[in-house]
């Protein structure tokens, strides 16, 4: 949903009949794209800010997405808590670009401007940052 900060009104609302179980929502800042984690479909779904549904990435790859980062270069970073990885899939095409594999289960992801992956986990509880 788009809430008006000012008054507390709900703008716009999306994904209803497409996501199951949505974990984690991140915007693209190079195209506005909205990016859904869905733990139960093992996809992101991807939205404009309309909420027009624009396509799903992460077929056959994902056990269990519940966080996600767009770097704003082509990339999305998506935390999958069953497979203990973080997986790096292409935004547009949905290829799978590389899979970082972690002790503990990430729940949420980001992306630093240097390119470090910062994973929060649990099992065991904390940070990760991968170079």
């Amino acid at each position: 949903s788009r809430l008006d900060l000012r008054t507390g009104t709900t703008l716009n609302s999306f994904g209803k009949g497409v996501l199951k179980n949505p974990q984690g929502v991140a915007v693209s800042a190079a195209t506005g794209d909205v990016f859904v984690a869905d733990s139960d479909t093992r996809l992101i779904h991807v939205f404009d800010t309309r909420g027009a549904s624009l396509r799903a990435i992460g077929q056959g790859l994902l056990q269990s997405a519940w966080g996600v980062c767009a770097d704003g270069r082509g990339s999305v970073y998506i935390a999958d808590y069953t497979a203990k990885a973080i997986v790096v899939i292409d935004a547009t095409s949905g290829a799978r670009q590389a899979v970082v594999a972690l002790e503990g289960k990430p729940r949420g992801v980001a992306v630093t401007r240097r390119g470090e992956i910062v994973a929060s986990t649990q099992s065991p509880n904390g940070l990760v940052v991968v170079d």
